[in-house]
Parts: C-alpha cells; structure tokens; sequence
C-alpha cells in the first residue's frame, strides 16, 4: 500500500486536507439541513410582498400559474435537464376590480418528474385562456404543481433569457427592474442530509490516517 512507503509528513497532510474538506461538507450540510427543515414561507399568501424574499429561504407553493417557459439547460450530451418558468404574483386591486402582475420569479424544474413538465404546459395554457379572457367564462385553472423548496439566485444566463421573455411580453426595462425577483424555486432534493454524511466520512477517513500516521512513527 502506498501509505507504508510515504513519508509521515505527507500522510499528514493528507489527513489534514481531508479534515479542511469534512468541516466545508458538514458546514455546507448543516445549512442546507437546516433551511430545509425550517418553517416555510408560503409563496401563495396574497399579503406576502415578493420584494422582501432572500436567497435560501424554504418557501412552499401550489403553482397554478405560470406565464411561460423561458430557458432549458441540457447535459453534455445533449440530454435535457431542467426547464425554466417565469411565474407571476397576481395580486386583486378591488378598488379597480383588476388583477395585476406584480412580480416575477423564476420557477426550475428537473428531468427526475417529467410528468411536471407536462402539467406545466397545461398550466401555461390555462393560465393564457384565463388572462386573457374578456368575457369571463373562462374559469380559474385548477392544475397545480406542488413546490417545497427553496430560493436560489439566477445566474447571468437566468436573468438574461427571462429579461428578454419579459421584454417579449411588453414590458419595458424600468418595468422589469421592479418586478423581477432575481431568484428561482427548486424542489428540496436532500441534498444537506447527503453533505452531512459525505462529511462525517470524510472526517472518520481523516481521523484514520491521522491515527495511522502516529502509529506509523511509533513502530
């Protein structure tokens, strides 16, 4: 094994990058555990102000709108992966009897639910009837896609195909500024639970050559 020919040093150093990589892992995992175990923030309150939302909060929601699919991402294979929605808040103003988009956030689903994918279509064009009904029969849509996840923020691909969605859809750039949240929801999927463990291995591996070390100089 090339452990009992290496010098002690190095053995060492091995144990200490692999404990530097256990605290980043149970650190990051420990975070991530947390958000997705605290108290969620329903993103269907109508009171709620979008404005006021940060990156890394559990939010939940039942989406039953959504005003279109802005971008997708594929693997290096060409296979896709993810699908991204703008999804309006609609707020009642029954002073004006009106319904108004006051904001837009970003909705991400993955390949893993493909059935999602569909539902959203039937979402998208539900929601285009009802919008842009006049008469007032068509009726509210009852499709939904339940999210319990939490914010993340757009990267510079996100912000730049949803602006220019939103650019499509009418609105101007100072308009857009104000009623872009530049963050997305993406279902919880584990991932601070599989930190932790992968970080606790990391640690005991560590903890392993260090004792080897010791052992190794003492024989």
């Amino acid at each position: 094994m090339f452990l009992k020919s290496e010098p002690r040093w190095l053995t060492l150093i091995r144990a200490f990058v692999l404990g530097i990589f256990s605290i980043i892992l149970i650190g990051n995992g420990a975070v991530s555990f947390y958000r997705s175990h605290s108290t969620p923030v329903d993103l269907n309150d109508p009171d709620l102000n979008w404005i006021d939302l940060k990156a890394g909060q559990h939010v939940v929601m039942d989406i039953d709108f959504l005003a279109g699919q802005y971008m997708y991402t594929k693997s290096d294979n060409g296979v896709e992966k993810y699908r991204d929605y703008l999804m309006p808040h609609i707020v009642y103003y029954q002073e004006k009897d009106m319904y108004f988009m006051t904001n837009f956030i970003g909705v991400k689903l993955n390949s893993g639910t493909p059935g999602d994918y569909a539902t959203a279509d039937t979402i998208i064009n539900n929601s285009q009837r009802w919008w842009g009904d006049t008469t007032g029969t068509v009726e509210y849509n009852t499709t939904t896609i339940h999210m319990d996840g939490y914010l993340q923020k757009m990267n510079a691909n996100q912000l730049s195909y949803s602006k220019e969605f939103l650019l499509d859809c009418g609105y101007s750039e100072g308009d857009i500024m104000i009623k872009l949240v530049p963050y997305y929801i993406c279902n919880n999927s584990n991932g601070g639970a599989i930190l932790l463990i992968l970080g606790v291995v990391t640690a005991l591996a560590g903890a392993g050559l260090t004792i080897y070390a010791i052992k190794k100089k003492a024989d």
